[in-house]
């Protein structure tokens, strides 16, 4: 049952507030002022606090038109299971229903687990069948780190920061990358456009690879791509 000193609203979060809230469920944020933007663009937010402090929001993105996408709804995992999440949803749908003309698509991505949630507002999984199954892709980009005494590449994208190689892991790429890819072992530039070469080509889901096998599948890819 809900709290009775929980209040709805619908105006957006603040910046440092929606990030705080993502942060606590285990999403990592940009940096601020892309978080603000994002904010802004927005088409409308339902949010909840108690006490003044956000404890629950969603949001619609899309063109404002024919598209329409819900986003990031996001209960604070104290206040869960209180009937929040289809409080949110209501008050989402209820806007959506009031502005939509008639053949508008609204869609969302459920995070993993939560896609029953979603069926009870009238959302269908899109399972290959009649329509094909939903994609999505992340940018992401390689970025090099130096503190004394230490080197380490990292994985950066809007949902994650993966710290790839430390500094002995790194000097066994940086060679086996000059070898393969016939660059200098000292530029750090062209080792970073290499490795990203590779994985936008052949191995897309970066994020899944594990440093075990990083550096071997990296090569074997290189290798059924004529590169090496």
């Amino acid at each position: 049952m809900m709290h009775t000193n929980y209040t709805i609203k619908e105006s957006p979060p603040s910046v440092e507030d929606f990030a705080s809230l993502r942060k606590l469920i285990g999403w990592s944020n940009p940096c601020l002022s892309v978080v603000q933007k994002s904010i802004d663009a927005s088409l409308f937010w339902a949010t909840i606090y108690l006490d003044n402090n956000l404890v629950g929001c969603g949001r619609v993105i899309g063109d404002g038109a024919m598209y329409f996408y819900i986003q990031d709804v996001i209960i604070h995992p104290e206040h869960q299971n209180k009937g929040l999440g289809s409080k949110i949803m209501n008050t989402l749908i209820a806007h959506l229903e009031s502005c939509c003309a008639p053949g508008a698509t609204i869609g969302l991505l459920a995070a993993h687990g939560k896609e029953s949630f979603y069926l009870k507002f009238g959302f269908e999984p899109r399972a290959g069948e009649s329509l094909g199954l939903g994609m999505c892709r992340f940018i992401w980009s390689l970025t090099w780190h130096e503190s004394p005494g230490s080197s380490q590449v990292f994985l950066t994208t809007w949902h994650c920061d993966y710290c790839l190689f430390n500094y002995r892991q790194l000097s066994v790429l940086r060679r086996q990358v000059a070898s393969a890819f016939h660059v200098r072992p000292d530029d750090k530039h062209q080792f970073l456009l290499t490795l990203r070469k590779v994985y936008l080509l052949k191995l897309g889901a970066l994020r899944h690879l594990v440093i075990s096998n990083f550096i071997n599948v990296t090569f074997n890819a290189a290798c059924s791509l004529s590169l090496v």
